[in-house]
C-alpha cells in the first residue's frame, strides 16, 4: 500500500501540545494530531468494547510518508533519522520507500546502503532510475 495506513487506539490525547499517544498492536507512538485522522465514527461505535468510552474516538489511521530527504546531514544524524523512518514504514506496511541522499562524494550513500543491508525486513534496494533521481536516491522494498 502506498499510503500505508494502520488503525490504532488512542490511549491519551494532549490538546495543549496537539499530540496523542497511540497504540498500534502493542507498539506505542506519540504523534501530532496532524499525522492522524479519525476513522468513521459508525465503525468505531460498532467495534467499541465495554472497556472503552464511546465519548472518545479511539481509532485513528496513521498517514506515513514514503520519501525521506537526508541531503546535507552527517552520517550519524542521517542513519538515526533513517532508522526511525524505516521503523514507521515497516509498522505501516508500506511496500517501498525512497531515500534521497544526493550524489556528493558517495559517503552518505555508502553508509546508507551498508545500513540497509543489515535490516532483515528489507527485501531489496537499488539506486533510482534516471527519472527517480538516479544515483542521488535509493529505492527500498519491504
Amino acid at each position: 500500500m502506498i499510503d500505508g495506513s494502520q488503525i490504532g487506539e488512542v490511549l491519551e490525547a494532549n490538546n495543549q501540545n496537539q499530540t496523542a499517544l497511540v497504540d498500534f498492536n502493542g507498539l506505542k507512538f506519540r504523534l501530532k494530531f496532524d499525522q492522524l485522522y479519525f476513522k468513521d465514527k459508525a465503525d468505531f461505535v460498532k467495534n467499541t468494547s465495554k472497556k472503552h468510552s464511546t465519548n472518545v474516538v479511539d481509532y485513528l489511521k496513521l498517514d506515513v510518508q514514503t520519501k525521506i530527504d537526508l541531503r546535507g546531514m552527517r552520517v550519524d544524524e542521517a542513519l538515526k533519522s533513517l532508522d526511525k523512518f524505516i521503523s514507521e514504514a515497516i509498522l505501516t506496511n508500506v511496500g517501498y520507500i525512497t531515500i534521497i541522499h544526493g550524489k556528493g562524494t558517495g559517503a552518505l550513500r555508502s553508509s546508507i546502503h551498508e545500513y540497509l543491508s543489515e535490516v532483515k525486513e528489507i527485501k531489496s534496494f537499488r539506486l533510482g532510475e534516471l527519472v527517480e533521481g538516479g544515483a542521488g536516491v535509493t529505492v527500498v522494498y519491504f
